[in-house]
């Protein structure tokens, strides 16, 4: 008796011992009428895939028997590990299969899973997801280069097509440009289109099953085409109405409203009336679910402005979570205190060595002449321009310039103000530095409000 046959017949007495519960060609029928109804549920997804995945997988025991016995650390022979990895029974990647048909796509919370592969050439693509909502659309996808010298990937032109073969011309295109490829020259990446300028009926009369479309520079004259269906219910969306205050040492905040859709959820501040300080915005606003993970952060700086007009901040959903629960917290309110910050940069190279926190890197607005340059600054809060700046500035060797505030703007639904400040001369030497009359306090507190 040969190694194999000897390896086998081991085998088959250990698979000998297996046993199965009496009923389990019922259990097994039973898990998949369950399935069937749970898929029917709009929002219950997720649980259809799960009750799924467990009746197939109890049907795979029966169907490959003994094999269900073997572990990595199984002393298994060379010739049947690689007819196992065939079947992917040690496969540890993620794997993508020929099936493109839509009705086998589920869903991961909100994302439809696709499966399509286009080669042309030495090129593979791969569109494995695809999620929308009336703000936009994103679709994931890895690439793969047959060419172990390919460093990077060149796209030259994207586009998503409606069902009627027209481009949806009003939407603006997030760019990819360049996909970067590791080592094993293949990446998973994804791109995205807004629509700043569609409504819902818009959106709906693209049809059910757009286009997408991406040409590479190596294949020029080969777009790859992929079938994108769309889900209308993407482009619903859920609205709260809160009209809820909350307060800190006498700063309060009133939370309007929520929309929540699958890409994105839009909350309505602004400050209550009888806030008592200058308050400038909250720090690191969160959204929640109900495990306590972070489900939505804030499109945003680490500081969201929160003016007297009301104010849209926007989150960037986990959209292949569904939240049962949602609420927003926050740690710190930022408000305008007394006292002074130091600003210093380099107005002859342009490079920023302090800026205060509250004001954003400032942009150059005019370099015509040697004498003066004129900058652009934005900060957080309402702030009078008399007092804000001073007269002079000092640079590196203690020598002195001007500073001219020029123009000062508020901008209420935004809570900064802007000032465009000119600097003469710009020829001294090295950096120079200066005290602006702002500073700012944080109100220490952890806020929750629960949302839904």
């Amino acid at each position: 008796m040969d190694k194999k046959e000897s390896w086998l017949e081991d085998y088959k007495r250990r698979e000998d011992q297996l046993s199965f519960p009496k009923d389990l060609d019922r259990r097994i029928t039973a898990g998949m009428l369950q399935a069937k109804e749970i898929k029917k549920k709009k929002w219950r997804k997720m649980q259809w895939l799960t009750a799924s995945f467990a009746s197939i997988s109890v049907a795979s025991i029966l169907l490959f028997g003994g094999m269900s016995l073997l572990s990595e650390n199984d002393n298994v022979p060379g010739w049947l590990s690689n007819a196992l990895s065939k079947i992917g029974f040690t496969e540890r990647e993620k794997t993508f299969h020929e099936n493109t048909k839509e009705e086998n796509a589920e869903y991961i919370g909100y994302a439809k899973q696709l499966d399509q592969t286009i080669k042309h050439g030495n090129i593979s693509v791969t569109v494995y997801q695809v999620v929308a909502s009336q703000e936009g659309i994103r679709i994931d996808y890895r690439v793969k280069v047959d060419d172990p010298n390919a460093t990077r990937l060149y796209i030259t032109d994207e586009d998503i097509v409606g069902e009627d073969g027209n481009s949806l011309k009003q939407v603006e295109h997030l760019e990819s440009g360049m996909i970067e490829l590791p080592e094993k020259s293949f990446k998973d990446t994804y791109t995205s289109f807004t629509f700043p300028h569609l409504q819902k009926d818009q959106l709906l009369a693209y049809g059910d099953n757009w286009t997408y479309k991406i040409v590479f520079e190596r294949l020029q004259d080969t777009p790859f085409e992929f079938d994108i269906p769309i889900d209308r219910s993407w482009f619903d969306s859920e609205v709260i109405e809160l009209d809820k205050t909350v307060g800190i040492d006498g700063n309060m905040i009133t939370i309007h409203d929520v929309t929540i859709s699958p890409l994105f959820t839009k909350i309505g501040f602004s400050l209550h009336p009888d806030t008592i300080d200058n308050v400038l915005g909250i720090e690191k606003p969160v959204l929640r679910n109900e495990n306590g993970i972070t489900w939505g952060k804030a499109d945003s700086y680490n500081v969201v402005n929160i003016g007297r007009e009301r104010t849209e901040v926007i989150f960037t959903n986990d959209f292949q979570k569904i939240p049962e629960e949602l609420s927003l917290q926050f740690s710190n309110l930022h408000v305008l205190d007394k006292g002074t910050s130091k600003v210093e940069i380099d107005i002859k190279d342009y490079a920023f060595h302090q800026i205060p926190e509250g004001i954003q890197v400032p942009s150059m607005m005019s370099n015509e002449r040697e004498d003066k340059v004129t900058f652009e600054f934005i900060v957080n809060g309402y702030i009078e321009e008399d007092g804000f700046f001073p007269d002079y500035f000092i640079d590196a060797t203690g020598n002195k310039g001007t500073i001219n505030v020029i123009e000062s703007k508020h901008q209420e639904s935004l809570n900064e103000t802007s000032f465009t400040v000119e600097f003469s001369p710009r020829t001294l030497s090295g950096p120079i530095s200066f005290d602006v009359n702002y500073a700012i306090k944080k109100l220490a507190s952890k806020v929750k409000i629960p949302i839904k």
